[in-house]
């Protein structure tokens, strides 16, 4: 069975979620501060290379917005994304936050609310972000929570 990876991509937080057999096996929202520079690329493609290297990744789903937005720097994330995936022999698989509505409910409206909710129940190790991101005003974890929804579209 596959490693795969989701993930929720941004110019300064990526969220990640690791499955080994649909088991989550690892996650976590990692922090790029700063304005976008080469070394902001850098350090994010070094990053992701290290969670390719460490777990034998060979899958991965991106998490993107329905309308892509009109950033240089988001472009630039994207762009990383597939340069890894390339070198690594990786078809990356993007999905839109309606993409992954569909996979959670083909016959009525599901919220994002009720996806964190389902993916609670299932993985109840991540219980404690769910709490966390309860009391967050700004959201941080929600970012892990689109990276395991993302990559559950996988197996479709």
């Amino acid at each position: 069975m596959r490693v795969t990876v989701g993930l929720s991509p941004g110019s300064r937080y990526i969220g990640i979620a690791v499955l080994y057999k649909r088991e989550l096996i690892a996650w976590r929202v990692h922090t790029f501060r700063g304005k976008w520079s080469d070394a902001k690329r850098q350090a994010m493609l070094a990053t992701l290379e290290k969670l390719f290297a460490a777990y034998a990744i060979e899958a991965v789903a991106v998490k993107v917005s329905d309308k892509l937005p009109d950033s240089f720097s988001f472009g630039q994330v994207l762009g990383l994304i597939n340069v890894l995936c390339e070198r690594q022999g990786i078809k990356a698989k993007y999905c839109t936050l309606s993409d992954i509505k569909r996979q959670f409910s083909s016959n009525k409206q599901v919220t994002k609310e009720a996806i964190v909710s389902y993916l609670v129940h299932k993985y109840p190790e991540l219980t404690t972000e769910y709490r966390r991101e309860e009391r967050n005003q700004s959201k941080y974890y929600i970012r892990v929570f689109e990276a395991l929804a993302v990559v559950l579209c996988l197996d479709d």
